[in-house]
């Protein structure tokens, strides 16, 4: 999937009309999704990208061991998204897990599913590709 078609995808399945705000919805979101992920994950989801956006996921700074990963609530996550894109909550909640659907489309299921298996299971409110636990329930509607 080229950078447009990843854009041109988000634009056709939202309700946003310009493509500015599209890039940055897209921008933030994969620099908030890089925050949480361990440098090997960054790598391994980055590769089928074209480069313009497999950039976006090297952003966070590197760590040295897994324990220094940044492991941001849902909300938090959504706060960083709603901050980076200048958008609100309410947008960000419905976007982000656009954004992310189009994601694993891009990656392919097999390389996400390595990456979706090692976060917490509450980002599945947020990552359509992360399994809620059986504790939890379906995603809200």
């Amino acid at each position: 999937m080229t950078h447009a078609e990843f854009v041109d995808a988000i634009l056709e399945q939202t309700d946003l009309s310009d493509r500015d705000a599209a890039e940055r919805l897209v921008e933030a979101t994969l620099r908030t999704f890089s925050d949480i992920l361990y440098r090997t994950e960054r790598d391994a989801v980055s590769a089928p990208l074209p480069k313009s956006l497999a950039h976006l996921l090297h952003a966070a700074r590197p760590e040295s061991s897994r324990k220094e990963i940044e492991r941001l609530a849902p909300e938090e996550f959504l706060n960083r998204v709603k901050a980076r894109a200048d958008i609100g909550y309410p947008k960000a909640k419905a976007l982000v897990p656009v954004v992310m659907e189009v994601f694993e489309r891009a990656v392919g299921r097999p390389t996400i599913k390595d990456v979706a298996d090692r976060l917490p299971h509450p980002y599945h409110v947020l990552f359509p590709f992360v399994q809620p636990s059986s504790e939890e329930g379906p995603p809200p509607a």
